[in-house]
Formats: C-alpha cells, sequence, structure tokens
C-alpha cells in the first residue's frame, strides 16, 4: 500500500502518522536504518485515535489540526498534516507535509497561515483564513453535520429524557459557552436546551446558503455562531454518553465526529492563540518546514 494511498484517508489519521513518523525517524537515528512497514505505522496510528474523547483532545493536537485544515487548499483529495517539532527547546518548530510533494502554491499558503497566525490576537483572523483556504472542506463537513442531525434527533429527544444530568456535565469550553446559549435560546432545562440546539444547528447548515471563500460579516457571524453550538455540544458529557450507550451507540458515534469536526475550527483556533502565547521561539515569527513523508525535512 501506497504511503499516498493510506494518507489520502484523513486529515486526523495523517496527523497521526506523520507526528509517529518524526518520532520514529528520530529514534530510529540513534538506532539504526531499518524502516517501519506502512502497515504497523497505521497500526499504531489507530491506536493513538482511540486515546481520549473528541471533546477533551489537548490543546496542541487541536492546534495541529487547525493548522492542517487551515493549509489543505480547495483540491479534492488534497490532505495536509502538521507535527511539532520540539527538539530545540528554544524554538519550536512547525513540520508540514501533504499527501504528495508540496507545492509553490502549498508554500505561499503557508507563509501567509503563519504570518497571519503570529499577529493575530483573535480567533477571528485564523478562521477566516481557513474559511478561505479550504471552503470545500467546511461545506462539506457542514452539509455532513445536517445530514447526521436528521438522522438522530428522534433518538436524542428521547435519550436526553433518560440521562442523568450530573453535576459536572459540562467541560471547560461548554461552561465558557453557556452563557451564550442560554443568551440564544433562553435560560431552559438541558434536555430541552440541546434539543434546541440541534434542531438550530440542522436549519442554519443550508445547502443553498453554503460559505465562500471570503464570507461577509453577516456569513462570518453566521459561521460562528454555527461553530459555537457544535462546540458547546461536542464539549458536553451528554454527546460523548450517547456514543458510548449500546442501543444507539453508532448513530451517536457518527453524531460526535461529525460535531468534532465543525467544533475542530473554533477549538483550534483558540488553542493555537493560547498556545502561541507559551511558544518558546526568537522573534515573532512561527518557523515551519517541510518534510517529505518518510523522509528528512526539506
Amino acid at each position: 500500500m501506497s504511503y499516498s494511498h493510506t494518507f489520502a484517508r484523513s486529515q486526523n489519521q495523517l496527523s497521526e502518522q506523520l507526528q509517529l513518523l518524526e518520532l520514529l525517524r528520530m529514534r530510529r537515528a540513534k538506532r539504526s536504518h531499518e524502516r517501519l512497514g506502512d502497515r504497523s505505522l497505521e497500526r499504531l496510528a489507530e491506536q493513538g485515535s482511540r486515546c481520549g474523547r473528541l471533546a477533551v483532545q489537548d490543546s496542541e493536537t487541536l492546534t495541529l489540526q487547525f493548522v492542517a485544515l487551515s493549509l489543505v487548499g480547495q483540491t479534492p483529495g488534497d490532505t495536509v498534516a502538521v507535527a511539532l517539532d520540539k527538539r530545540d527547546a528554544s524554538n519550536f518548530t512547525f513540520v508540514l507535509a501533504t499527501n504528495r510533494r508540496h507545492t509553490p502554491a502549498d508554500e505561499e499558503r503557508a507563509r501567509q497561515f503563519f504570518d497571519v497566525a503570529a499577529s493575530a490576537e483573535m480567533e477571528r483572523a485564523l478562521l477566516l483564513f481557513a474559511v478561505g483556504s479550504s471552503t470545500r472542506k467546511l461545506n462539506r463537513r457542514l452539509a455532513k453535520l445536517k445530514k447526521v442531525i436528521g438522522q438522530c434527533l428522534p433518538a436524542v429527544r428521547r435519550l436526553a429524557q433518560r440521562y442523568w444530568w450530573p453535576q459536572n456535565e459540562l467541560r471547560r469550553r461548554a461552561r465558557e459557552l453557556l452563557p451564550a446559549m442560554h443568551a440564544k435560546f433562553g435560560e431552559i432545562r438541558p434536555s430541552a436546551l440541546y434539543v434546541k440546539i440541534l434542531q438550530t444547528l440542522a436549519r442554519a447548515v443550508s445547502p443553498s446558503h453554503t460559505f465562500l471563500g471570503s464570507p461577509s460579516n453577516d456569513d462570518y457571524d453566521r459561521l460562528l455562531d454555527i461553530l459555537k453550538m457544535a462546540t458547546f455540544l461536542l464539549s458536553t458529557r451528554f454527546v460523548s454518553w450517547m456514543a458510548q450507550g449500546k442501543r444507539y451507540s453508532d448513530p451517536m458515534a457518527v453524531l460526535e465526529r461529525r460535531l468534532s469536526k465543525v467544533a475542530q475550527y473554533l477549538m483550534g483556533a483558540a488553542s493555537l492563540l493560547e498556545m502561541k502565547r507559551a511558544f518558546p521561539r526568537r522573534g515573532e515569527a512561527l518557523p515551519y518546514v517541510w518534510a517529505a513523508v518518510g523522509g528528512e525535512p526539506q
């Protein structure tokens, strides 16, 4: 199986594989030049992807996913992976890879993104860049979310009535967004609130009103509203609970993944801003290099 075929499956899997490749490459330099087979690497990546729930991914993972989304471009089938090289403790470096040889257009997009990321103080600039770069991917993810909400909503209504609402039902991101949800929907009980949010999300994701590469202020506000609702729902324990249940586990696991694919934009942009302040780096630049998958950085 070729690297190109393996890595084209999904951005998340490619990101995990790139990080493993970098780790294994460094270890091999100390031990031997033995190469790891594609299938062995794939199994390691799959094991890594099962660690932890989608809503509680660490800030570094969310940041790397967001950078990859921002660099992927509009060509169908293109995939980007991002890792963080921490070997130089004074200057972390982003390591980029694609499922093909990177082009001058990829380089220009990366240069523009890291310029924006270095100067951004709010999520808006980062999100606008990501939308402009990956509009095709964003619209496809929103359409898939709309479809799965329609399939799952009847079961969600039933499960919400059976769920025992614990005191710590909301994780940090959901607690931060709860005032905005109450301002939008009123201070209603969680079982009704979550259903209303899902209904509103399904209506907000309209096939006839997709996002463009340069969204207007109104479009951006609509996008941010969608991202906040998806992030809030994903960050509740209710969604994870539904995905782990017996009767509806498969469709609810799909719903959880679809929410994650959309919430990824907002959570990733926020995580990048948080991490950027703590990055050990020289000057204002966010340094990056391109890596040939399975080889040395170029």
